[in-house]
This record gives structure tokens, sequence and C-alpha cells, in this order.
């Protein structure tokens, strides 16, 4: 067992500077606090990235420590009030070791760089078009459809959470992609 961190992204909205959120993560509660907040009125639309803040709508709002040895559904409870969360992904380090990028003395080929895995962080699940790791989801204890797939976009999906409700759902931490070693490149 090592410990890990997972960085809750997304965006937060409200009139006012911030909105207040509680986070249950494995039933237990890992952030009650307020959120600095976009300040306009709660979004009206389905995809935040479309709007205001273009692509780079998502951030790291908070963090908090879980350990590598918790995987598979995990349950999920978020409730926002005085405003709007929409809620990215979780990222969590310990999912990779190295990244792939072009080799700077032959663009044709590519290479691997070592990163340590307690300072990779990705999603802890492979997206696919069906799922980006998020099931069985409720609003105020009633199932919820989010959205459906269109054209066969892969996830991340933002999911909204508007003020006054509770989001639950289970949140799929794959066993496979907990990686440990560091990477060893073949000789």
């Amino acid at each position: 067992m090592v410990a890990r961190t997972v960085k809750f992204m997304g965006q937060a909205y409200s009139t006012s500077s911030t909105v207040t959120i509680e986070v249950e993560y494995n039933n237990t509660i890992v952030y009650s606090d307020t959120l600095l907040a976009v300040t306009r009125d709660p979004l009206p639309v389905d995809r935040p990235e479309q709007d205001f803040d273009g692509p780079t709508w998502e951030k790291e709002l908070f963090s908090f420590s879980t350990d590598t040895d918790l995987t598979g559904q995990i349950p999920v409870r978020i409730t926002v009030a005085n405003g709007t969360v929409f809620f990215g992904h979780l990222w969590m380090n310990y999912t990779g070791n190295y990244i792939v990028e072009k080799d700077p003395n032959d663009p044709s080929k590519f290479r691997k760089i070592p990163i340590a895995p307690v300072d990779y962080f990705n999603d802890p699940n492979t997206n696919t078009v069906e799922s980006d790791g998020v099931s069985n989801t409720m609003k105020n204890g009633v199932s919820w459809l989010w959205r459906t797939n269109v054209d066969g976009q892969l996830g991340d999906w933002a999911y909204p959470i508007y003020d006054s409700e509770t989001l639950t759902f289970e949140f799929f931490v794959d066993p496979a992609k907990v990686v440990l070693d560091p990477y060893v490149p073949p000789v």
C-alpha cells in the first residue's frame, strides 16, 4: 500500500465569489469547504468547455489522499450549494511511470521519458466511448443519465451539479492502472 493523491478536477461558478461543496469518497468526507468560483450566473449549458472559459475550463479544485490498495468501484457523493460545480474527473498519481515525446534528435521517432510514479497523474481507468469511469449516476436520489455519447467521443465528460443538488455515482479505479515501479528503459 502506498499513499496516493487524488485531484478533483472541474470548475465552480457562482454569482458570489465562492461555492460550497462537500465531497464523500468511499463513504468518507474528503472535502467540505468553499471553492473559489468564476463569478457569473451558473451555467445553463451542458458543455462548459464550449462556453465562458474555453478549452481550459477545467482545473484542480482541491486534492485529498487515499491509497493505492483502494481500487474497483468507489462510491462518490458531491453536494453543492450557492452555485454550480462542473465535475470533470479524478486524477490520481501512481497511474504511470513515463511520458512519450518526440525524439529531438530524430522527430520521426518517439522516446519514453521516465517519470516517478508518485509524480505521474492521470485517469485511474481507461476511457472508452461507453464510459469515463463514472457509472450509476443519481441526482438527489433519482437515477440520472447525464448524456449519451455523441459521435463516438471519449470521456471525460463534465457533470453539472447545480445549487442544492447532490450527485452520487460509482467511480472505477482500475487495479491494472496502479503503477508503483519506476520505468526501466530497455537496454
